[in-house]
């Protein structure tokens, strides 16, 4: 019976149209928008015709012929991973036996590089140029390093989430793909504010609904991440720092807390990462910046040594021959 080939399997061009309505259309708009991508420029085209227990080696090797051309490892194994998650679907479904699922291989992918960050005195030259240039810029910044906000999350960070009484924010909203939607993780989440965070948010005015609001026709609207690196860059021009993304300054926010002896649960809790081997990386990288700086002592001139007469000797040392 095992043997028989199944006579209800569709081909998946006709299996994606429940796929996409049922699966894809519950995913945060950025998701739904790869997921279309690869099925329009690759699965579609290459495998579409193909019933999904007819989908074999030869037609896993034209697959992976077509993504060749993709840059980087991550972007073809994408393809490669939502084509299984298309397969894993079809089994919960009871359309697809499991024994009828390909094996799908992806190609090992290099290990991620360790997150550059900014030195302790980097990052309070940030700080100052930005509290030189206003409380919105100071805002903007104080949130990406000591909230450790995502890019997304300071752009739609409502008022409704600010409690400066209690010293909380919850991080709730988010932007995907221009689209309002859940945070990272699905779920929300609560921030402290330090000190100084909670002074810059409560001299903002309010324009709004959204914290952080810029002028666009006249209008007050909330950012974009094209907007507030733009403003982060400003801030870093006049502090002397080269530019960069808004994640450099939540990547170094954690580092100075593990560096400052904050534990990996407190760290994870903070950086609300769903995973405490994520959060283990940034303890990792504060271990290795205060090795290297340990060893720097090495490379500095030390005192001239005392002179015989003034060397101490150890109580009890019989005293020399006469």
């Amino acid at each position: 019976a095992r043997a028989r080939p199944s006579t209800g399997v569709p081909p998946l061009a006709v299996f994606w149209e429940r796929f996409a309505a049922e699966y894809r259309a519950a995913l945060k708009p950025a998701a739904r928008r790869g997921y279309e991508s690869c099925f329009a420029n690759y699965l579609g085209p290459v495998l579409g015709a193909h019933r999904l227990d007819h989908i074999d080696r030869t037609a896993l090797a034209a697959l992976k012929q077509a993504i060749g051309h993709l840059p980087g490892v991550g972007s073809r194994n994408q393809v490669l991973y939502k084509l299984r998650k298309i397969f894993e679907r079809a089994v919960a479904w009871y359309i697809l036996r499991a024994e009828d699922v390909p094996t799908i291989m992806v190609d090992k992918e290099a290990k991620k590089p360790e997150p550059i960050v900014y030195t302790d005195a980097q990052a309070e030259r940030l700080v100052a140029a930005a509290l030189e240039l206003g409380d919105e810029a100071c805002a903007l910044v104080l949130l990406l390093l000591h909230g450790g906000l995502r890019v997304s999350e300071v752009a739609a960070l409502r008022w409704s989430d600010v409690d400066l009484a209690a010293g909380l924010m919850t991080i709730q909203h988010n932007f995907s793909a221009g689209e309002a939607a859940t945070p990272k993780g699905g779920e929300a989440a609560p921030v402290g504010l330090t000190p100084d965070l909670a002074t810059v948010l409560a001299r903002l005015p309010r324009h709004g609904e959204h914290v952080l609001v810029r002028r666009h026709r006249g209008e007050p609207v909330h950012h974009t991440a094209h907007s507030i690196t733009y403003h982060l860059n400003k801030v870093q021009v006049h502090a002397g720092l080269p530019e960069t993304g808004p994640h450099l300054l939540r990547h170094t926010g954690l580092t100075m807390l593990a560096r400052r002896g904050c534990d990996p649960w407190r760290l994870q809790a903070h950086a609300r990462h769903a995973r405490i081997a994520t959060t283990q990386r940034y303890v990792h990288l504060a271990r290795e910046i205060s090795a290297r700086e340990a060893v720097a002592f090495w490379s500095q001139p030390r005192d001239a040594p005392a002179s015989n007469s003034e060397t101490p000797r150890p109580q009890g040392d019989p005293p020399g021959p006469k």
